[in-house]
């Protein structure tokens, strides 16, 4: 019974018996980066100095001990189709001699149905069949080196970060939060894994439920099938971190196309005040998919479930040098607001729907606002007497808005059902709908056109009349070629 229990003691502390012997000339010199920068447009394979021995102690360099994690920040309601970092298998059978252990019931295997398991083995071939880093394809001629994984998502039906590992098949639907840490170790005195959301200041820790950690620390291993049937989250730094290999942490990184992730690995609890000025720029900075991704054409459809007096946004990311993009707003009637914007121009149109934009109905830009790599914002206002459609680049926007025909008879909206997006993009965020009561006070409208230049610089102008009693606000506008109301709209 003495040794059941010692053999249940060896995983935790399995790591620092290796590194008793591998470690010291490691800690003796060579630096590294409290940041490594996972999600760079041109890199997906990553191999730094890492040594378990930092975990425990303390380096010359260092006032601390070492905290290892991963870092992800997505922006609140940012779509991601896949970020998956794929690892040597440290706990794979097949990693012999270099794995952590060598008894079979401290091995664990990837699950073969599982998606970031199929992921994983995808890039590796893809990875491997050119000259791939020998520690990532490689043990021995005719060895190759397991991948394991994990892969991280959000989409349009969950609005949570969704998290799967090769090793076993639990989902694990983290949250509506920005900032994810995934940590190794609680205390500085373990691996196992701590996931912590929300910024600095305002964290939470995430602790799922783990019965399978409890049950295999607790009772005979010999009894319980080995760690294979204990496999999830808690134990995902003991299949990670290598324990002999050359002292490398090698991985594989791979954004997908319409995620704009970013991820980074941290090996200290502080960081120092340069880096953190870094990250804080980095994360400003929006960037989708790597350099290999295919330029693309969106085509969607988003369904309107207001009618009127609704606000919808969402952001757009151009991934082409000269982009265009169209927008058309759709009534059960088959008519529609056409907005087209190419070059340095915006054209607005209209089609079976009677009405008329504000002019100009084209107007021309000083710059291309569609450029590659930048973030457009889009806000469409829909209410009971006109459309507004805004879009902008963060520095500019532009509005324009549709009047409807004799607006101020209309008893009955009919508002609009259907919002169709084409162009050189990707929609970055869920499409939100929300109600807006915020709509300007209108009142019957009275206009004259002044011709032959009456109002001049310099003009003296009298203005007589009688404001209702009733009335909220009075405004008087002198616009320059305004849409002019008459009797026949």
């Amino acid at each position: 019974m003495k040794t059941i229990s010692f053999l249940n003691w060896l995983l935790p502390n399995v790591l620092f018996l290796f590194i008793l012997i591998f470690c010291f000339k490691f800690v003796e010199s060579g630096e590294t980066e409290e940041i490594t920068k996972l999600t760079e447009m041109n890199n997906s394979v990553f191999e730094f100095p890492y040594s378990v021995f930092d975990h425990c102690m303390y380096r010359p360099d260092y006032q601390e001990k070492s905290s290892y994690s991963f870092h992800f920040y997505l922006k609140a309601g940012y779509l991601c189709d896949g970020l998956l970092i794929c690892y040597p298998g440290q706990l794979d059978s097949k990693f012999v001699r270099l794995g952590v252990v060598t008894s079979f019931d401290y091995k664990t295997e990837n699950k073969k149905d599982n998606l970031a398991y199929v992921m994983c083995e995808q890039k590796r071939k893809e990875y491997c069949n050119g000259n791939g880093l020998k520690s990532l394809c490689k043990l021995a001629e005719t060895v190759e080196v397991p991948w394991h994984g994990f892969l991280i998502w959000r989409n349009d039906k969950d609005k949570n970060l969704t998290l799967v590992t090769s090793i076993y098949d639990i989902i694990y639907h983290i949250g509506l939060e920005e900032h994810i840490e995934i940590k190794f170790g609680e205390n500085d005195t373990d691996f196992f894994v701590n996931v912590i959301v929300g910024e600095k200041g305002n964290q939470s820790l995430v602790r799922f439920p783990d019965p399978l950690k409890d049950k295999f620390l607790n009772r005979s291993i010999n009894s319980i099938g080995g760690l294979a049937n204990h496999s999830s989250l808690w134990m995902l730094g003991f299949d990670i971190f290598p324990k002999q290999y050359n002292n490398k942490l090698n991985l594989f990184v791979d954004r997908g196309c319409k995620c704009s992730m970013k991820a980074w690995f941290k090996r200290e609890n502080k960081i120092s005040q340069e880096n953190q000025e870094m990250l804080k720029d980095w994360l400003k900075i929006t960037e989708l998919g790597n350099n290999k991704c295919p330029i693309t054409k969106a085509s969607e459809n988003y369904k309107i479930n207001g009618s009127v007096n609704i606000e919808i946004e969402f952001n757009i990311y151009i991934n082409k040098i000269n982009g265009e993009a169209k927008f058309n707003i759709k009534n059960e009637e088959k008519g529609e607001l056409l907005i087209e914007v190419f070059g340095k121009t915006i054209k607005y149109g209209k089609n079976l729907i009677n009405g008329n934009w504000s002019p100009p109905e084209q107007l021309n830009l000083n710059e291309n606002i569609l450029k590659k790599g930048t973030t457009i914002f889009i806000k469409i206002k829909i209410f009971n007497y006109y459309c507004e459609f805004n879009i902008g680049n963060g520095t500019k926007m532009f509005t324009n808005k549709f009047w409807y025909n004799k607006w101020w008879e209309i008893k009955e909206p009919k508002g609009f059902e259907m919002l169709e997006i084409k162009g050189d993009f990707f929609v970055l965020n869920l499409i939100k709908e929300t109600a807006n009561e915020k709509m300007d006070k209108l009142n019957l409208p009275h206009s004259n056109r002044i011709y032959n230049n009456f109002m001049t610089e310099g003009s003296i102008v009298t203005i007589k009349g009688i404001v209702n009693e009733m009335a909220e606000n009075f405004e008087i506008l002198l616009l320059h070629d305004a849409p002019e109301f008459d009797e026949n709209g």
